[in-house]
């Protein structure tokens, strides 16, 4: 979360300063994003590891796709 509020403080000045178009902040949000879903990959793997530990294991299963 720290990178994505840094990056968010950077695309955010360069939105000021050249405007939300600007290939600049296009790319500053796209890296803002990627931070936040990292985070969020982060934060389930290190839940779902926790439950693993406590529970003896973690499995899970998804129904097959309809034919």
């Amino acid at each position: 979360m720290t990178g994505a509020i840094g990056v968010e403080m950077l695309s955010a000045a360069a939105a000021d300063q050249y405007g939300y178009g600007a290939p600049l902040y296009c790319i500053l949000y796209s890296v803002e994003e990627l931070l936040e879903m990292l985070g969020i990959v982060l934060f389930m793997y290190a839940l779902l590891e926790h439950l693993a530990d406590a529970t003896g294991g973690v499995v899970v299963r998804l129904p097959a796709p309809p034919a």
